[in-house]
């Protein structure tokens, strides 16, 4: 056993339906083959030759995890990194594998927004929280416009402030390449707010579930649309519990 091996993968929100828990295990594997030890390769030679000799389709989840772990085994340091774990479907297979990849020694760093099923799961790993902290980007900005001809001009400090309020985003490359601070500031009153784009991609994921959970979305965005008046929440699983052609209220719904 030697050296130290990191293997990743970025679960995509946009690729959900191809995207399994066995299919992230065949791409760390493939990973290994790429990196890993001689005594890796070997193994997982010695599993395809056994597997291939009995039969000719593809290994199910059980044989890939048992494969996995016995390969992250052979190595003193393994790591694995999961970006954007909240974007993948299947998450509760996911963690049952997981649990027997760290069992096997391996460290796993995981990124995702702050999904109870996520925390629930992830409870006795160490949780960190990343956010912009302001005072950080304002010196990223200030330092960026410092390299600019608009040092020390008048107005910079508007720029930086509005730079700061509209940092996840403003194009600063685009925004240093405007040659005087009039440009600079109807640059930044003209950007939108991003609305368009984040509901877009907000839609996308909801269109990205599983059908049952999108109908469900869907209709719960009706709902929010076209009432008069703000709704309760529990008006709203009221609204839920009365199934079409009925006027009474299901409690199993």
């Amino acid at each position: 056993m030697s050296g130290i091996l990191v293997l990743y993968h970025f679960c995509d929100f946009t690729d959900r339906t191809t995207q399994t828990t066995s299919s992230i295990l065949q791409i760390l594997l493939r990973q290994v083959v790429l990196h890993g030890t001689p005594a890796q390769l070997a193994s997982i030679q010695k599993l395809y030759d056994k597997r291939s000799s009995t039969s000719k389709d593809p290994p199910r989840l059980k044989e890939l995890t048992k494969m996995f772990t016995n390969i992250c085994s052979l190595h003193e340091q393994m790591y694995v990194v999961l970006d954007a774990l909240d974007e993948f479907n299947d998450r509760r297979t996911l963690f049952s594998v997981l649990k027997e990849v760290v069992k096997s020694g391996v460290k796993m760093f995981v990124t995702s927004r702050d999904l109870p099923d996520i925390r629930d799961a992830l409870h006795n790993g160490r949780h960190v929280e990343i956010k912009a902290n302001r005072e950080d980007l304002k010196i990223y900005v200030e330092d960026r416009l410092s390299d600019s001809e608009f040092s020390g001009s008048a107005g910079t400090s508007r720029i930086v402030e509005v730079i700061v309020n509209h940092v996840e985003r403003l194009l600063m490359n685009h925004l240093t390449n405007l040659t005087t601070i009039k440009q600079m500031r109807r640059f930044l009153e003209s950007m939108s707010s991003g609305l368009e784009e984040a509901y877009a991609s907000s839609l996308d994921r909801i269109l990205g579930q599983p059908p049952s959970r999108a109908a469900l979305a869907l209709r719960l965005i009706g709902w929010v649309v076209h009432v008069e008046q703000r709704l309760r929440v529990e008006e709203i699983l009221h609204a839920f519990a009365v199934e079409e052609d009925s006027d009474e209220i299901d409690e199993e719904n």
